[in-house]
């Protein structure tokens, strides 16, 4: 994973986004997704997983933010909605992966952590509308974000989340929590 991970650091040297920036988003959603890996290789030990996930968001945020800035009908070699999904999981591990002493000293606050993870299943359910099979998979994730603010957050954390929900997937979301 470490060789992926240099080689696509080294690629970004020359993959910019102003010199090929279609290039450049489909490197930092590969190192997203090769950071994701690294942690999920490392469940054991929580400093490193943190450090992996950060990367990973780090990456994908790279890329969403590049995606945006391109016009609408830009082809990729990877899906876009894709990597917003998997920033949402990013961000959900890592608020599941919060240390009681970042709690306590008033960083990495789970609810934040949690309501980005939905915000990207949530851009990714609307970037899905043509792929119902992949819009479920995202309905999937939402439903799972929303359970977690209930059990974290509490009503408030759950009622803000609600707030958020496009009006056509509200009935699909309550019937299912």
């Amino acid at each position: 994973m470490q060789a992926a991970i240099r080689a696509y650091r080294i690629a970004l040297t020359y993959r910019t986004p102003e010199v090929h920036p279609t290039g450049c988003a489909a490197t930092q959603n590969n190192l997203g997704t090769a950071y994701w890996h690294l942690a999920e290789c490392h469940k054991g030990d929580t400093a490193t997983r943190q450090e992996a996930l950060q990367a990973a968001i780090a990456a994908y945020v790279a890329a969403t933010d590049i995606c945006q800035q391109l016009p609408a009908y830009t082809t990729l070699s990877f899906d876009r909605w894709s990597t917003h999904n998997n920033l949402g999981l990013a961000y959900y591990a890592l608020a599941q992966e919060v240390l009681p002493a970042a709690v306590e000293s008033g960083q990495g606050d789970k609810c934040d952590r949690l309501y980005l993870a939905l915000h990207h299943h949530l851009k990714a359910w609307q970037g899905w509308q043509q792929q119902p099979e992949l819009q479920q998979t995202a309905v999937h994730f939402i439903l799972e974000t929303m359970r977690t603010l209930y059990d974290t957050c509490g009503i408030n954390g759950q009622n803000r989340a609600l707030s958020q929900i496009p009006p056509e997937l509200l009935p699909e979301i309550l019937s299912k929590l």
